[in-house]
């Protein structure tokens, strides 16, 4: 059974991505150059480009903190889908944390000490009849704090020395980056060394620099003014040395990965020291929004048919119909791994026709040889095409056959995009001058019984509480000032009697007020429909003689189309203007009778982007009885139940993208509105038991029909 559990209010805070480094000759030859595409930093932001389809996500799932100052954790996730299918892949991937973050510099934290983790899930091909997609690969990094002292180095194999303990790939400094960033030295290092699959060795090193940093020309990206912030991109492997043949042919989407940041450093037990609580990413110290940026590009396509020039073995023919993906080949009649419509023996299987001793799907010329005792598989200007084949005579037969490719010109489109994403940094909470309430409590008509605990909540949340004693009670309000958020800000109050909504609702004010007698049970329940009509569910007699209600939104997400109070009220009217987004609806009905499920107000809106649980809040300020008195209410505020997909309105599709959850068709998000492709999770537990499985989906569809009136009511 499929199983989530919400994990609360959040700010706005999308991802941000890094970049791995690719190596300048190759294709897609080797174990290393598949983990290239495994990298992920924190790119906040989530987009998709169409032309050409380049299919990229991202999310920040979780800021462990968003006070000032304090010392958070991020919490990142990034990939690029494989539906629609073709899509190229990602190739660059720069991330910025805003200039008034604090960023540890390297230099001030113990060489060795864990700073972040990073795991991730990629799609490869592999030798044996194994198209790319069929094989995953799920590395796991403990990432490092490493020097930035140059008086040592090592080559890429030197890394891995004593990487039972704090590996020399951290303690000394990679020679291969200064061919990567000559003459150019980050404030921070991050890396790891690791084993896998077999015995391969890894290594990861995430480089962090200043604002207004540019990457060389090698990486063909933009200019990076300074207000977008620190700059950081990570480098698998050494992309400038020597390439290594192995099992990996391909790398496709899908890819994911989630990269951890510690706001505090956390202790390597392969040492002997203790590296923990140095700090390494501090909020800034003033509230306020704050925007991460991230940018990326996709690998680049020459031919257009959206199959990457890495993974396209025929890039200059466009051959949609070779796909590298498909299990059974079509469009490779003999199934060596080059494409018919440019294999120049195409019913005749030849697996490396250059004789270079990398095969057609290793090979970025596999019609010319270009292998280790040539140039070995160089690629100059980093569009994935060798050398020793990037121009007009690809297939090295003499005779032009393209127009496509250009020596020393990146070849092919390429989808780059920026992601711009808020953080919201909230200060310490302002001292509040409390309210003490004082008054007698009535439930069903008699005095509540002693020890009947009364609460006080304002928007959901409990200030205060207290037990009576002959039938009266007493409470500040708030009970105890908090320090940091959620802070009380004031609003309307609203009692409850074990659990009973009491009435009146009153509207918080510091001293003291003697006589808030509160009358609690036989509630009625203000439910909220996604229109939206609002109705009052089981009215006690006398009935209901007079409401006010407010709806807020938010006009980024929803437009209000009109007003209307039901015409069972004698008179009703609507305020568009009441307030910021707020219309406010009110009627009042002068002979009694009025009860049972009572229609009160119908305010339609249009969505014009995901709607979300916070874009719409509706509040009761005045329920009465025809007799004048105050009835206790309720607000069903979980009119967003069910809207799994976040369109304002609960379909059959909803119903479909919550069974495509549970069988792991579709993944699901917490995060609102959820990356593209993801259903909402607390909208898709309609049945609000924590649990989203078929049960949901069942109650959804009969919501739809007709049969089941209410999902998740309150009470």
């Amino acid at each position: 059974m499929t199983k989530w559990q919400p994990d609360g209010e959040r700010s706005k805070k999308q991802v941000r991505r890094l970049r791995f480094g690719l190596a300048p000759g190759a294709k897609r030859s080797m174990l290393a150059l598949a983990m290239v595409m495994l990298g992920a930093g924190l790119l906040y932001g989530n987009a998709k480009a169409d032309d050409p389809v380049f299919n990229a996500y991202a999310v920040l799932e979780d800021i462990s903190d968003t006070t000032t100052e304090a010392n958070a954790d991020l919490f990142s996730k990034f990939g690029v889908e494989h539906d629609p299918w073709p899509t190229l892949h990602y190739d660059v991937q720069v991330s910025f944390t805003p200039p008034e973050w604090g960023v540890a510099q390297g230099e001030d934290v113990p060489i060795g000490a864990f700073v972040g983790t990073l795991d991730a899930v990629s799609s490869v091909g592999m030798l044996g009849q194994n198209p790319c997609g069929t094989i995953t690969l799920t590395p796991h990094f403990d990432l490092m704090n490493c020097t930035l002292d140059k008086s040592e180095t090592v080559d890429y194999n030197g890394q891995f020395v004593n990487k039972e303990t704090v590996a020399d790939g951290c303690t000394k400094w990679p020679a291969f980056l200064d061919t990567l960033f000559p003459g150019m030295t980050p404030i921070a290092r991050m890396g790891d060394y690791i084993r896998y699959m077999g015995g391969t060795n890894i290594s990861m090193n995430f480089l962090i620099f200043p604002p207004g940093t540019s990457l060389p020309a090698r990486f063909n990206a933009p200019s990076f003014p300074a207000e977008k912030g620190y700059v950081a991109i990570s480098i698998l492997n050494d992309p400038t040395g020597p390439l290594v043949i192995n099992q990996v042919t391909d790398l496709c989407p899908p890819l994911e990965s989630n990269t951890h940041y510690w706001g505090l450093t956390k202790d390597n037990p392969r040492t002997g020291e203790d590296e923990s609580g140095n700090v390494w990413r501090t909020n800034p110290d003033s509230p306020g929004t704050y925007t991460f940026w991230g940018y990326t590009a996709s690998i680049r396509d020459a031919d257009g048919d959206n199959f990457d020039n890495a993974l396209d073995v025929c890039p200059t023919v466009p051959n949609g119909q070779c796909d590298p993906t498909n299990t059974a080949f079509p469009g490779d009649t003999d199934k060596d791994g080059l494409c018919d419509a440019c294999d120049p023996t195409p019913n005749v299987a030849n697996w490396d026709p250059d004789g270079d001793t990398y095969l057609n799907f290793q090979d970025n010329c596999p019609l010319v040889a270009n292998g280790k005792a040539l140039d070995d598989q160089h690629d100059s200007d980093l569009d994935r095409i060798g050398d020793a084949c990037d121009g007009p005579d690809w297939n090295g037969d003499t005779t032009p056959d393209n127009t496509v490719l250009h020596a020393g010109v990146p070849d092919g489109q390429r989808a780059e995009q920026w992601f711009p994403t808020d953080i919201e940094i909230t200060g310490f909470c302002p001292p509040v001058f409390p309210g003490t309430y004082t008054g007698s409590v009535t439930i069903d008509g008699s005095p509540a019984p002693n020890g009947t605990v009364i609460s006080a909540t304002v928007e959901g949340i409990v200030w205060s509480s207290d037990a009576t004693s002959g039938g009266n009670y007493a409470m500040t309000i708030p009970e105890s000032m908090p320090v940091t958020p959620p802070c009380f800000e004031g609003g309307w109050i609203t009692f409850y009697a074990d659990g009973l909504v009491c009435a009146p609702a009153v509207e918080f004010a510091p001293g003291l007020h003697q006589g808030v007698n509160l009358v609690c049970g036989g509630a009625s329940i203000v439910r909220v429909d996604q229109g939206i009509s609002i109705e009052a569910l089981s009215v006690p007699a006398p009935g209901v003689g007079a409401f006010t209600i407010n709806a807020t939104y938010n006009p980024n997400a929803l437009t209000p189309l009109e007003c209307s109070v039901d015409p069972a009220f004698d008179l009703g009217i609507c305020n568009p203007g009441a307030g910021p987004s707020t219309i406010r609806a009110t009627g009042i009905k002068a002979e009694c009778g009025l009860s049972g499920d009572v229609p009160l107000a119908t305010i339609p809106f249009e969505p014009t982007a995901p709607v979300c649980p916070d874009d719409l809040v509706v509040s009761i300020e005045t329920f009465a009885s025809c007799e004048g008195g105050d009835m206790p209410v309720i607000v069903d505020d979980k009119w967003w139940v069910g809207d799994a997909d976040r369109d304002f309105d609960v379909d059959a599709v909803d119903a479909l993208f919550i069974l495509q959850y549970v069988v792991g068709m579709r993944d699901g998000s917490d995060q609102c509105p959820p990356p593209p492709g993801s259903i909402y999770l607390p909208a898709a537990d309609a049945d609000c038991d924590g649990d989203v499985d078929a049960v949901d989906a069942l109650f959804v569809l009969q919501h739809v029909v007709g049969l089941r009136p209410v999902l998740c009511p309150a009470g």
